[in-house]
């Protein structure tokens, strides 16, 4: 079991950054890769994975993809630890999913729900 972590924000609006673990070559399997949406304000984020394989010395490697729109965001504190293939995952903290728009009361919704009705 491995875990993930590390701090974030963003200095400009609708930050996105992608925090992955892959394979160090072609394939390039990813055992981790999600979009993370960042605010403000500094935020700790943690994700526990499983490596889609087992490596050796310098076959994976874990970094942070930034390229997704013009931004300016800061990382703090980024790691990687490994808790072994037995570890019980519920111990570890898992950051939520989720996207600007997604609330039940979300500004978007009356008008769809409108154009759902006129069908």
């Amino acid at each position: 079991m491995l875990f993930a972590r590390f701090y974030a924000r963003s200095a400009t609006e609708g930050g996105q950054i992608c925090p992955l673990f892959e394979k160090n070559g072609s394939p390039y399997t990813k055992s981790l890769s999600r979009i993370v949406d960042l605010t403000r304000q500094w935020k700790e984020y943690g994700f526990h994975f499983e490596a889609k394989e087992d490596y050796d010395a310098g076959q994976a490697r874990a970094g942070i993809h930034l390229g997704y729109q013009k931004q300016l965001v800061e990382i703090a504190d980024f790691s990687i630890l490994n808790f072994g293939q037995n570890f019980d995952k519920s111990r570890l903290p898992q950051s939520e999913f989720s996207y600007q728009g997604r609330e039940a009361n979300a500004a978007w919704r009356k008008e769809a729900e409108r154009r759902i009705e006129k069908i």
